[in-house]
């Protein structure tokens, strides 16, 4: 199987966001005004996260992950499917936040507040850029990570400009 396809097929999120969050993020706003204070409790809760996987602290980050995470994979399992990406892809060199949003109660997940980052990532054995989609669920107070997944990332679609008039023949 190619990196490409081992990529393509990584999933390391709960069942319910494998789906929710990708297809989620094609509609995010760049920003989320809805909640800011939780926006940024989460994207710091997410970034100290990925500081572990970037570490290959792959049995910490398991650790530091929402239940509903946990409930869908075994540490074993979370360790393994990771140091086998991580093996294809390699490290990840550089990573910006593109779009983040806050949500209460989205649809087809449990109840409660959520957040959605995505981030476009380089990785060292990857010659495109990588998206990194990261939900983050409020869990007993805490921000916590409740889904990952990484993919190649999708091409930016131009802006089109709108038609140039013709001045009238006369």
């Amino acid at each position: 199987m190619s990196t490409l396809s081992r990529v393509m097929s990584l999933v390391l999120l709960a069942a319910a966001l494998v789906w929710t969050a990708p297809a989620q993020a094609q509609n995010m706003p760049e920003q989320s005004p809805e909640n800011p204070e939780a926006v940024e409790e989460a994207r710091t809760a997410a970034e100290d996260w990925l500081a572990l996987t970037d570490a290959g602290s792959f049995s910490e980050s398991w650790d530091e992950a929402a239940a509903m995470l946990q409930d869908q994979v075994t540490q074993d399992e979370w360790v393994q499917q990771s140091e086998q990406i991580n093996s294809q892809v390699g490290s990840v060199e550089e990573r910006s936040l593109m779009r983040e949003q806050y949500q209460e109660n989205p649809q087809n997940l449990p109840e409660g507040e959520y957040v959605f980052l995505i981030y476009e990532a380089s990785a060292s054995n990857f010659d495109q850029p990588l998206n990194e989609i990261v939900a983050v669920a409020k869990e007993d107070g805490s921000w916590k990570i409740a889904g990952y997944t990484m993919r190649p990332a999708q091409p930016q679609q131009p802006q089109q400009q709108p038609p140039q008039q013709q001045p009238p023949n006369n």
